[in-house]
């Protein structure tokens, strides 16, 4: 190669790569940034009075590459917020109008509000976010002078002690077409008339009108008890023109009963007892008569005379002639306006009587008597305790037997005695009340052995023996003498 052309491509080299010339087989572009969020600048959002063919402006076009500049912007109005499927208008991708447009005439209708975005789009197709929508009013229209028609079939169909329920037909926009904008409900303790209509007070939360000739329903709450109110309403359209004062509706709200709680019974004895309870609403009443229904179970059946008391607190009644131990149901009942009304169920027992019997024995006798025991046996009036005292003499030899179970019934063995002896008995019976019984002094002989002989009968026999062993000594003796 040549110095000349060594040197060439030497030159045409640098000049590459001081960027001075662009090759033909340079990369592509990478993808463009999108251009910045516009702003909503005009109308101010929530405006109102705003005219039928509004400029809508917005903020200058700015982008992170400085070298791409506005090529198109998109305007959008929609008659509610958020949903832009159904829009009254759309540019399209406009070069003309980039951060300003004027609203075509016809698009617009008068006191309607209306919200708006717009985006923007760069000489290289990036697009922006839509900017964050906003919203105007327009103006009101200067040639609708016809009100809604007035209200005719206001009615209180329903009413608690605190609300009523109101119903009518919907009006119209127009007299009775179209749609009113406006439900002005009050109620009042007087018959409303136009004159104290602005005495009248105003309900919260009125509906919003729906198409004329639709059935419409509305419940005024806050009301007071036993009172009767006075209701009637207006219509106003968007304008707003103002219907006139419809009929007026009258109801009574409902009475209020009272309220009673039951409290514990107190001074609970064998036959007598006070019950007690707690009124703690006279309702709408200025008195109420209270009174208990009683009774050995729920189903009560009886009740104690009534009381009338105007204030609330603390009453009771007494109970006397019940029966001794014995459970009983009450509660309170409290009448005033409205039905009765009654207290949780309660229940109380009665003591037992004090045991004031005598404690008496009876039918002592003793059976089963053997060589060596015996079965004493005897009844008492009441339960008992069993217990025996016994011996050859009266002083019964300080020897017991004691059963602390009670019973009526007595039934106690007793055991190794001597045959043939006569014994001494008492019994001893206590019940639960700590009353004590002593039988009287008895005797039972217990049985003497079987086949034996009397002891002289022993005695003849041994000395009998005696004297056969003496003889026969005798005779041994004497032949021994011979021999």
């Amino acid at each position: 190669m040549s110095s000349r052309r060594f040197l060439y491509l030497c030159l045409v080299l640098a000049i590459l790569l001081s960027g001075m010339v662009t090759p033909p087989f340079q990369p592509a572009a990478v993808l463009a940034a999108s251009p910045e969020t516009p702003g909503n600048v005009s109308p101010a959002d929530g405006a109102t009075g705003v005219t039928l063919t509004p400029t809508l402006q917005s903020s200058a076009f700015s982008d992170p590459d400085a070298r791409h500049s506005h090529w198109a912007s998109q305007w959008q109005i929609r008659a509610s917020s958020g949903d832009y499927f159904s829009r009254v208008f759309d540019s399209g991708w406009d070069r003309s109008n980039l951060t300003s447009i004027v609203v075509p005439s016809g698009i617009l209708h008068s006191s309607t509000t209306y919200y708006w975005h717009v985006r923007y789009q760069d000489d290289h197709r990036a697009r922006s976010v839509w900017s964050e929508e906003t919203s105007f009013t327009t103006v009101l229209s200067s040639s609708d002078r016809n009100a809604p028609a007035t209200v005719t079939d206001l009615a209180a169909a329903a009413a608690t002690a605190n609300s009523a329920t109101l119903s009518w037909t919907a009006p119209g926009d127009d007299g009775s077409t179209g749609t009113a904008s406006i439900y002005d409900l009050r109620y009042f303790t007087a018959s409303l008339t136009d004159t104290n209509w602005g005495s009248a007070s105003q309900c919260s939360g009125e509906p919003t009108p729906n198409a004329a000739g639709s059935a419409e329903t509305f419940t005024v709450t806050g009301l007071s008890p036993d009172t009767t109110y006075y209701f009637a309403m207006k219509t106003a359209d968007e304008v707003p023109n103002w219907s006139g004062l419809s009929n007026v509706a009258s109801k009574k709200t409902n009475t209020l009963p009272p309220m009673v709680a039951t409290s514990a019974a107190t001074s609970v004895g064998a036959t007598s007892a006070t019950l007690n309870g707690n009124l703690t609403s006279l309702g709408t009443a200025t008195s109420v008569q209270i009174s208990f229904q009683w009774g050995t179970s729920s189903s009560y059946g009886s009740d104690t005379s009534a009381q009338s008391i105007s204030a609330t607190g603390a009453f009771s009644a007494n109970l006397t002639g019940l029966n001794a131990n014995t459970k009983y149901h009450f509660r309170t009942k409290a009448a005033g306006h409205g039905s009765a009304v009654y207290g949780e169920d309660r229940t109380f027992t009665t003591a037992s009587l004090p045991d004031t019997a005598a404690l008496v024995i009876s039918l002592l006798n003793a059976s089963e008597i053997t060589t060596s025991g015996a079965t004493i046996i005897w009844t008492t009036n009441e339960a008992a305790s069993s217990q025996i005292q016994y011996g050859l003499t009266e002083e019964y030899s300080s020897s017991f037997v004691d059963d602390w179970n009670l019973a009526t019934s007595h039934s106690v063995d007793v055991n190794d005695l001597k045959a043939g002896k006569t014994y001494h008995y008492r019994v001893i019976s206590k019940d639960a009340a700590g009353k004590v019984a002593v039988s009287r002094d008895a005797t039972f002989t217990t049985t003497a052995r079987s086949g034996g002989m009397p002891t002289w009968a022993w005695v003849l026999i041994g000395l009998a023996m005696f004297g056969v062993a003496g003889a026969v000594a005798f005779l041994i003796k004497g032949r021994l003498a011979k021999q």
